[in-house]
């Protein structure tokens, strides 16, 4: 079991050249280097395309498939990008910097062509993905052959070359890498307190979208679970590998939450303890919650002179808080924090971390949660 991470490795290179030869005539050659290569959960299977002699104005189409390993844990999200190419492979970086440089860089074949997925997935260039349940993609390159300066077809849609020469472009093959080899047990502790509808798009919304992002990496046999909390908190939704799937996922859960109440800091902390102690938990993944909070720590102690707990933050709350801590770091638990706002008990959270050997994260806004998410993901495998 992995834990895929947002960082990318191009696994292997396409390369399209266009020789631009006359006024009327133009020799296309498409050069792909034969390969078979496995990263993860990746399979890239290219053999070598000679498209011969063509014309200005003609539109070709190759294909070319992307499968997924049996070797692969999960699925495994992969992206195609266009690149400049260079005449020598060690200037690739180059090139896509100093594009112009025609002493060491191909002039530009890319505007004339685009990729699509043949099968209706909803793939496209930028997200896509192989899996269990996906086992293949099928690649269209489709390539609109320059005019050479207009004397072509008036219906022709790729362009128009205005000098000769020889047109290039690399299609890189970039796949999610997968850095975490261990097995991950993982509980969102979300604050859904009443404060969390605050500002525009509310706070909670974008919890939700940073959470749902960083559900969307865990691997198919990491587990997920989510506890909630206001001025009660409560498990929605148990350790299982269905993160993202449908209506029993732990995203679904997620995207159901609604605020209003306290904040039962030290209850949330106990039910993430105790669902990762609980039968459903994995005894060799690491053990990880995620603590979001947007407030300071107002329940389960009823302040003096007050109906009920959440109105302010006794000193009762945040032992209570920090013990339950303890009790995470005695069961190798690690708690990442993040507080939301200017309003938060910034030690407490920090104390929390600390305990538990996990860090804590400031969130200015919600605009800036997703991007925490992704550096958490990060630690988790160190």
């Amino acid at each position: 079991m992995r834990f895929n991470l947002q960082k990318f490795r191009t696994i292997i290179m396409l390369s399209l050249l266009l020789f631009v030869s006359g006024l009327f005539s133009a020799f296309f050659q498409n050069n792909i280097s034969k390969a078979n290569s496995i990263l993860t959960s990746i399979v890239v299977n290219l053999s070598h395309l000679d498209l011969g002699l063509v014309f200005p104005g003609e539109q070709l189409q190759k294909t070319f498939i992307v499968s997924y390993s049996e070797s692969g844990n999960g699925d495994g999200s992969y992206t195609v990008v266009e690149k400049y190419k260079p005449f020598d492979p060690v200037d690739s970086d180059y090139c896509q910097e100093n594009y112009e440089d025609h002493l060491r860089c191909y002039k530009t074949l890319c505007p004339y062509m685009e990729e699509y997925s043949e099968e209706e997935e909803d793939d496209v260039i930028g997200n896509a993905s192989v899996g269990p349940d996906d086992l293949s993609d099928t690649w269209i390159v489709a390539i609109d052959v320059p005019a050479i300066m207009g004397n072509v077809a008036q219906d022709h849609t790729g362009g128009i070359v205005t000098e000769n020469g020889i047109y290039g472009c690399d299609l890189s093959f970039n796949v999610e890498e997968q850095l975490c080899k261990n097995d991950v047990d993982i509980v969102l502790i979300m604050d859904r307190s009443g404060s969390m509808v605050w500002d525009s798009p509310s706070r909670l919304s974008q919890a939700k979208d940073a959470a749902n992002s960083f559900l969307g990496n865990l691997g198919a046999n990491d587990q997920s679970a989510l506890v909630s909390y206001a001025s009660t908190a409560f498990l929605d939704k148990g350790l299982s590998d269905n993160h993202t799937s449908d209506a029993a996922s732990t995203k679904a859960a997620v995207n159901a939450l609604v605020a209003g109440g306290g904040t039962n800091i030290g209850d949330a902390i106990d039910f993430a303890n105790q669902e990762l102690g609980s039968s459903r938990a994995n005894p060799q993944a690491v053990k990880v919650a995620i603590l979001l909070t947007d407030g300071r720590a107002t329940c389960p102690v009823i302040y003096p002179g007050f109906p009920e707990c959440g109105y302010i933050e006794d000193a009762g709350d945040i032992a209570y808080a920090e013990a339950k801590a303890a009790e995470a770091a005695l069961a190798e638990i690690k708690i990442f924090t993040i507080g939301l706002g200017s309003d938060v008990n910034v030690t407490m959270l920090q104390n929390i971390a600390a305990t538990t050997s996990a860090d804590y994260y400031f969130a200015p806004d919600g605009s800036a949660l997703k991007g925490i998410y992704d550096e958490i993901s990060q630690e988790l495998c160190e």
